[in-house]
């Protein structure tokens, strides 16, 4: 059975929950301790804003987080690839996250008090202490625009066109301005699910100079 292809919102703003191939993800608050260790490295790294976590679950654990132009599968998977390398095994996560995107902030401020009543529902005395020791990891939420429309690969082609009429430019001026290339081409990525491929198709670069673009 195909996947189902993933919700993108170009607000940025998702509850992620991974779950784990084994019965307890977190198998002690050292573990949660370690996990959290790996969540504030990466939130520094990517530049993401974090309004929620539960590690509370013993085979998931939530998060709520705007990506602010990050790429959100890149960010989980170097969350999950550094605690399996912690807990030393390849085989601790199901193959694929889940998301679902928050349109605005209500549904934000919603569903971290669904993961708050979670957590005051785990069994794990300590488990509250680890929360507030690290609730500097969590950003005030400001005002967020709702979830756009996102664009397939025809409105993609259409809004290259506009963008090219706008600034008077060819397909061969447009692709060796970065200056103006880069930029649209990181909006594109924000707002459409069209992959790495299409978006160098379009524009006249190979996948892995998009790739490197959105990287810088």
């Amino acid at each position: 059975m195909p996947r189902v292809r993933r919700q993108h919102c170009s607000s940025g703003l998702y509850h992620v929950i991974q779950r784990a191939a084994v019965d307890k993800l977190f198998e002690n608050n050292r573990d949660k301790d370690a996990f959290l260790n790996i969540l504030e490295q990466s939130k520094t790294k990517n530049g993401f804003s974090l309004f929620g976590f539960c590690l509370a679950m013993e085979g998931e654990y939530h998060l709520i987080l705007g990506t602010n132009t990050s790429d959100l599968s890149k960010i989980m998977k170097e969350i999950n690839i550094r605690y399996a390398l912690y807990k030393q095994t390849k085989n601790i996560f199901r193959d694929r996250f889940l998301s679902e995107p928050l349109h605005n902030m209500s549904n934000v401020a919603k569903t971290k008090a669904m993961l708050q009543q979670r957590r005051r529902q785990s069994d794990d005395p300590d488990y509250q202490q680890i929360c507030t020791e690290y609730h500097f990891l969590i950003d005030q939420p400001g005002e967020q625009q709702p979830c756009e429309p996102i664009m397939d690969l025809d409105a993609v082609k259409q809004d290259l066109d506009q963008e090219m009429a706008r600034l008077g430019l060819s397909l061969e001026s447009f692709r060796q301005q970065p200056n103006l290339r880069n930029p649209w081409i990181k909006k594109i990525r924000r707002s459409s699910p069209i992959s790495l491929k299409q978006i160098g198709n379009l524009v006249g670069l190979s996948e892995s100079s998009i790739s490197k673009i959105l990287n810088t």
